[in-house]
């Protein structure tokens, strides 16, 4: 049975591959870009898809979609941070 550990673990390795994506690829990364690229994964998932209609687990869903679009630019935007 698939524990909430390993999808939390997955999540953390995926999102560090893709922020070291985004560094390497040159792209400027902000504050606001990881916040406006949630936020919007998480409108899209629950309003624009209408995860509304699935209770609790439709927005857990977009919760969840939400942060694995938000955490690769935070984790990029603070690296570039650091680096300065």
């Amino acid at each position: 049975m698939p524990k909430l550990e390993d999808a939390l673990l997955r999540l953390d390795r995926y999102s560090t591959a893709k922020a070291q994506m985004i560094i390497a690829s040159g792209r400027k990364v902000s504050f606001l870009t990881g916040i406006s690229h949630g936020l919007f994964s998480f409108l899209r998932a629950y309003v624009f898809r209408a995860g509304f209609l699935d209770g609790a687990e439709g927005f857990l869903l977009a919760v969840v979609t939400a942060e694995t679009s938000y955490y690769p630019y935070m984790k990029a935007w603070l690296a570039t941070r650091q680096r300065k």
